[in-house]
């Protein structure tokens, strides 16, 4: 349980993850398909938030978005 804390602070410092979208992806992710969901879901949310963000960012060509790692 003591990674499931961890984890989400420090992917939010290298990733810019919110720790809340962490923090649901450990749960939908581990109860849909167990181990193997809590194997692959930090890449997955990375994964996630950034396809969320390119898409706000195509919608919104004016405003600056910040992506995550830069």
């Amino acid at each position: 349980m003591q990674v499931q804390i961890i984890t989400p602070l420090i992917l939010q410092q290298m990733a810019s993850v919110p720790r809340g979208l962490y923090l649901f992806m450990i749960l939908a992710l581990g109860a849909a398909f167990g181990g193997l969901g809590m194997f692959f879901v930090g890449a997955l949310s990375v994964a996630a938030y950034t396809l969320v963000i390119r898409l706000y960012e195509r919608e919104t060509p004016n405003e600056d978005v910040d992506m995550p790692g830069e």
